[in-house]
């Protein structure tokens, strides 16, 4: 046998949980007419603790009898085409159970009307429903994406989707009015999405999260015929949600009210706001002129230094060619120095021979006049 789809167990301790919420509102020693009951999970509870007798519809045939040790009896087949009244004789029941069925429905209105017309004046029927709008969706809507899963709310095998008033809507057409109204929630982290919030929606997440159902997961719909026990049942529905509404009201006149002083407060904080930037504002247009005028300065200043260095550049040629001139003249008298020198020393030597020329020049002449005289 190949694993089923739709077996689980049922775990008693979990308050938020669908199964739970429905076995709630199901009085002890009930006869019990289960739609879809599966491999008998709930069915098992109801016999069990709350000492039922069961009495099962379920399509699948391996689902069937698995399911029927814990039922009186499990009828295999399409409750979409089953004669109830044929199959099920005179029998009549306390309650009907209808969990995460009517989604998966062609006509879901026209079962809900078969199965409630085996229902007694006063029974009850309990029927939990998907919630399409639940913010997992919407945010999977925002990023394109309306993708069907195995299982949960967008399971492959759901034909029908439902919000709030949808499935009001749908208990009218089976002839039914509702009693009561139950919940449960799931954050994203504890829900098959996993969504992340795309960065265009984190503004607009708030908004989504404060939706009204935007963390409602499945409804858990308590409904009676219509029917003068089924109508006072309502009507006392109506009359606790009336009170509640209106203390509601009362609490959100009293929010408003606040929240409008919030919201002047704010306004005065945002009108002194802008005129803190506006005076801002100013002070920055007065910062940019001076500003400005700096800047023309500095161009101004950056013009003499211009003409500063270009006086300064020529300064430094004019000196350079100082330089070089003098380094000649320096290179000349230089050499005129050693001219000089030469010529003193020559002067000296010349002076030592005439000085010697004279010295000699007396034995010159005597010698000369004695060679006359011979």
């Amino acid at each position: 046998m190949e694993p089923l789809k739709y077996d689980y167990t049922i775990d008693r301790s979990r308050e938020n949980y669908a199964s739970n919420k429905i076995l709630k509102y199901v009085p002890s020693g009930s006869k019990v007419l289960e739609v879809g009951c599966s491999t008998g999970y709930l069915s098992r509870v109801l016999r069990d603790e709350f000492n039922c007798q069961v009495t099962g519809i379920e399509i699948i045939a391996d689902a069937a009898e698995l399911a029927r040790p814990f039922c009186e009896q499990v009828l295999v087949g399409d409750v979409e085409t089953m004669d109830l009244p044929v199959l099920l004789g005179s029998r009549m029941f306390d309650v009907v159970i209808m969990a995460d069925v009517l989604e998966h429905l062609q006509d879901p209105a026209k079962v809900l009307k078969k199965c409630c017309s085996v229902l007694k004046d006063d029974g009850l029927a309990l029927v939990s429903i998907p919630n399409v709008g639940y913010k997992g969706v919407i945010y999977e809507l925002f990023n394109g994406k309306f993708q069907s899963r195995s299982h949960g709310i967008l399971d492959d095998s759901h034909r029908q989707y439902y919000g709030l008033n949808e499935a009001i809507e749908l208990l009218s057409h089976g002839d039914m009015v509702l009693v009561e109204l139950d919940r449960t929630v799931k954050g994203l982290e504890d829900s098959e999405f996993h969504t992340d919030i795309p960065d265009h929606l984190v503004e607009l997440s708030q908004v989504i999260e404060d939706g009204v159902e935007s963390s409602t997961y499945q409804f858990i719909i308590v409904a009676s015929p219509v029917s003068e026990k089924g109508l006072q049942k309502s009507a006392r529905f109506l009359a606790r949600n009336i009170s509640s509404l209106s203390k509601a009201e009362r609490n959100h006149s009293r929010e408003k009210h606040t929240l409008l002083d919030v919201i002047s407060e704010k306004n005065r904080q945002i009108a002194h706001r802008d005129e803190v930037i506006r005076e801002k504002n100013r002070l920055i247009a007065h910062r940019d002129e001076v500003i400005k005028e700096k800047n023309k300065l500095i161009a101004h200043r950056d013009e003499v230094i211009k003409k500063k260095n270009r006086l300064i550049a020529y300064r430094d040629e004019v000196i350079n060619h100082k330089n070089h001139y003098l380094n000649l003249m320096r290179a000349k008298f230089e050499e005129f120095g050693e001219r000089n020198r030469d010529l003193q020393n020559q002067l000296g030597e010349w002076k030592i021979v005439a000085k010697s020329s004279i010295l000699y020049l007396p034995f010159l002449i005597y010698k000369w006049l004695k060679g006359r005289r011979r």
